[in-house]
């Protein structure tokens, strides 16, 4: 039996963050004051030093970090069950299953 070769999709990049960031049911923008700053990078676990600017670069530095993170979590998913699934059976048969979830 021959191995059905899997095509995945071109990669894509992330979208750019907004010019804002939810934290815990709170809106943070750069011209937030520093308190607001500083609270947030708390609540995230973050230096709460530093001028605004350094404290909104953090804040979304922390933010991006967590969405590639999220995206690699979902590919690593994925990967497990296609993998899986072809296992179980066909690759291409396996993938087009899937793939019609999509719709």
């Amino acid at each position: 039996m021959l191995r059905e070769e899997l095509i995945l999709p071109e990669r894509q990049e992330l979208a750019p963050l907004d010019d804002a960031v939810e934290i815990e049911g709170v809106r943070i923008v750069p011209t937030s004051t520093s308190m607001v700053l500083k609270a947030a990078c708390q609540c995230l676990g973050l230096s709460q030093s530093g001028s605004k600017a350094k404290l909104w670069r953090r804040i979304i530095s922390h933010a991006d970090k967590e969405r590639l993170q999220a995206a690699q979590d979902i590919a690593t998913q994925v990967s497990q069950e296609v993998q899986l699934g072809c296992r179980q059976g066909s690759c291409k048969a396996y993938v087009e299953h899937v793939g019609s979830y999509d719709s």
